[in-house]
């Protein structure tokens, strides 16, 4: 027996994933407008070339022009070897990139837009796993055809009128009746439980 739900099913199935998949995406838009507003953004926007870094101060040069770049500045002032990323327009005002800032920048604002879609997606998977899984709505055991009877039959005496459902030869059959007539035969319920 194959079980049909639709795109909504699965939705409200995964709701609580999809409300964290939500929330991560806006921590990754958030991270994403604060790095556009950032001083660094040239490193993923600008050009960038090595230098010598000495006494604090990266040498750098652009078009044959020799450039110097303080900033950010750096803790170890050892002389080595650099990359500083400038803008084509403004070449004198150069950023000395460091070397995991790539790697932290990308991370920030990428991991959070990759656990949106893996939340949504095991949101989605499970929740339509959990439909398929859901058990198929079946009369409850210890309502069976008889007892159901049992019980119609129990409420029509109470309010006078004559029963509607039979159970015979392990069938439930509906007996012809004149449901606008009122029956204004009177059953206690001492009479109906055989007391």
């Amino acid at each position: 027996m194959s079980a049909e739900f639709t795109l909504g099913d699965v939705l409200d199935a995964a709701r609580t994933y999809l409300w964290l998949a939500g929330l991560a995406f806006l921590f990754g838009v958030i991270f994403l407008l604060a790095e556009l507003r950032s001083p660094d953004l040239v490193i993923w926007t600008g050009r960038c070339v090595p230098a010598v870094f000495d006494g604090g101060v990266a040498h750098y040069t652009v078009g044959g022009q020799q450039f110097t770049a303080d900033n950010p500045p750096l803790l170890d002032r050892s002389p080595r070897t650099v990359t500083v990323c400038y803008y084509a327009s403004e070449p004198v005002n150069g950023y000395i990139a460091r070397p995991a800032a790539y790697w932290v920048e990308g991370g920030l604002i990428g991991a959070p837009f990759a656990l949106a879609l893996v939340l949504a997606a095991v949101g989605m998977l499970r929740g339509a796993r959990r439909l398929r899984s859901a058990p198929v709505a079946r009369e409850p055991s210890n309502l069976s055809p008889r007892r159901m009877v049992t019980a119609l039959t129990v409420v029509n005496q109470l309010w006078g009128r004559p029963p509607i459902f039979q159970f015979a030869g392990g069938q439930l059959k509906r007996l012809p009746t004149d449901l606008n007539r009122w029956d204004s035969q009177k059953v206690t319920i001492e009479g109906v439980y055989g007391h």
